[in-house]
């Protein structure tokens, strides 16, 4: 038995493509494939392949080595997403005289093959050793058709919606640990008047409100809110009244008979008086209900959608000036409470005092990195959901709940 150690990027690049293409069979499985040259190498020869096993988790598989796989059925094995983690690294090579075996932490990735710090071990092992057949059944057992995707084009669209979602909450994060590098900066963070424990958070928001903005009135608010999302396909389908609601529009009798008070998280209706506002919002509704539609209401949400949103919102508003910020961090708090903040006349400066800064620098340039992450980054929104029933409504609509913290009556 030798071994050889694959640590420079040229080696481990030269060694598989090597083995490839002089193998007379071939069985890898991997965690995750991106295009590079040694996966091009793979598809140039997969008829000498018995099992190509490439795993889905998060969504970090390229949807083009996808394609590719998905024409070689019986060789090419796509894992099926599954909480157990399928993470292993094996490049398994059949000669006439014996087997060479690639194993380590090496991906079947252009980052691996080409920047990160990677190590693997390139073993030759008789045919006939114990561990060569322990391999083999661990592929054919891997590549089990339970454990596996039926490919179809819809199953493709929608990997490569999941794609694009988990590639841009990726960059996120890792925007998120570059803003937080210095330790200056932790512990600049950690002071802010935002940064409580769950514990502190849940305390204020359930003894330190005032009757009139206690947070049981804000979370019946919230379940209706969600309630009309879920049963309408849109919020243009929602019925008048009910977007009047939404809209922060709700008249006075509409609130009492309610026993809802639908001026929480910003009240429009001093807006109403703005050109348009009331047609563009609830009379003809149909491209705001487009702009809302950028907001998933299920599911990861990033600062493209958040983006998209506010854009459309612009578009329709087309320099009328009658569709604000205001309006649009409501709306977004509405429809996404773990997510959004609303900002409005009444919350702005408190919310400033407990991000440390000028409530001036509170605007849509700033709103989802000077806000959305900063809240994000805070130990109450990170902290596990709680088992108990009643702070895990709370939890659901964090995010918007800081509202009730910082409104100024």
């Amino acid at each position: 038995m030798s071994t050889t150690i694959l640590s420079a990027h040229a080696d481990v690049v030269r060694v598989l493509i090597e083995q490839t293409n002089t193998c007379i069979s071939a069985s890898w499985a991997v965690a995750w494939a991106t295009p590079n040259e040694v996966f091009d190498a793979a598809i140039a020869r997969m008829n000498i392949f018995k099992h190509l096993i490439v795993g889905t988790h998060g969504s970090q598989t390229h949807p083009k080595c996808l394609r590719a796989l998905a024409s070689h059925p019986g060789k090419a094995f796509i894992r099926r997403n599954s909480p157990e983690l399928f993470h292993p690294k094996i490049y398994m090579f059949e000669h006439a005289d014996r087997f060479s075996i690639v194993i380590g932490s090496h991906n079947l990735t252009r980052g691996a093959f080409e920047c990160n710090d990677e190590l693997s071990i390139l073993t030759d092992l008789d045919k006939t050793a114990p561990s060569v057949k322990e391999l083999l059944d661990w592929m054919a057992e891997a590549s089990r058709d339970m454990l596996c995707v039926t490919y179809t084009p819809e199953w493709l669209a929608e990997y490569e919606r999941l794609y694009e979602l988990g590639k841009q909450k990726r960059k996120e994060i890792d925007d998120l640990r570059k803003d937080t590098s210095s330790r200056d900066e932790t512990n600049q963070r950690e002071g802010l008047p935002i940064n409580l424990t769950w514990d502190e958070f849940y305390e204020k928001l359930s003894q330190e409100m005032p009757p009139s903005h206690d947070i049981e009135r804000r979370l019946v608010m919230l379940d209706y809110v969600a309630q009309l999302f879920r049963m309408h396909s849109s919020y243009a389908a929602m019925p008048k009244e009910d977007r009047m609601r939404v809209a922060g529009l709700a008249s006075q009798r509409t609130i009492v008979a309610d026993r809802i008070d639908w001026d929480y998280f910003g009240s429009m209706k001093v807006a109403q008086q703005r050109p348009d506002f009331k047609a563009l919002v609830v009379d003809e509704p149909e491209d705001f209900s487009g702009a809302i539609d950028n907001i998933p209401l299920y599911g990861p949400v990033n600062e493209i959608h958040w983006r998209q949103y506010w854009t459309a919102i612009r578009r329709i508003d087309n320099g009328r000036g009658s569709l604000g910020f205001g309006l649009a961090t409501r709306i977004a708090a509405l429809r996404r409470p773990d997510v959004f903040v609303s900002i409005n006349f009444a919350s702005k400066r408190g919310l400033a005092r407990f991000l440390d800064r000028s409530a001036s620098a509170l605007v849509e340039a700033n709103y989802w990195k000077g806000v959305i992450q900063e809240v994000q980054r805070t130990r109450w929104y990170v902290a596990a959901k709680p088992r108990d029933p009643a702070q895990a409504r709370v939890w659901n609509a964090r995010a918007a709940l800081l509202d009730s913290l910082v409104y100024e009556t």
